[in-house]
């Protein structure tokens, strides 16, 4: 847009894309730089309040080659897991999280509670930084690209997918 002397206006839409622009390929280069092998990872709950009692009863696993999923049978009465996971199903899963260069899941802070509840990882570990390092949260990706979008996965799938 030019004004009266020919001069060009500084125009705030144009800039405010440009600056979306260059964090859109901070974030890409950020990943890219890094190979690109990742695993993605839901949890199932019996709740959404941990600190209520809510147990973790599922976890899910997929990486290019494969799914596999753990489940634990959960007592009706009392909501309690019957059968904790075993030290085989542990260890392949955090083999395949430690061998990773990125961990995908949507709402992390969640997941990653609900892992620590079924005893994948102890309490302490999540308050580490480097333990989010390599875990992209789509949740939050979802809001940085669209902050107007539903973050839901079953709306973002329907929408993108």
């Amino acid at each position: 847009m030019n004004n009266d002397n020919n001069e060009p206006e500084f125009d705030l839409v144009f800039f405010g894309i440009f600056i979306a622009m260059m964090f859109i390929a901070i974030f890409v280069v950020t990943f890219i730089k890094r190979s690109m092998w990742m695993i993605s990872v839901d949890t199932e709950t019996t709740g959404l309040w941990f600190k209520h009692g809510c147990q973790t009863f599922a976890v899910g696993v997929y990486n290019e080659d494969s799914y596999y999923s753990f489940n634990t049978e959960i007592d009706p009465t009392t909501r309690q897991r019957k059968v904790e996971l075993t030290k085989e199903q542990k260890d392949r899963f955090l083999k395949d999280w430690y061998e990773q260069t990125n961990v995908c899941m949507h709402n992390a802070k969640f997941d990653i509670k609900a892992l620590v509840n079924i005893g994948m990882f102890d309490e302490r570990e999540p308050y580490k930084k480097e333990f989010w390092d390599n875990i992209i949260d789509t949740a939050i990706v979802s809001h940085i690209f669209n902050n107007t979008d539903e973050r839901k996965l079953k709306a973002l799938s329907k929408k993108y997918l």
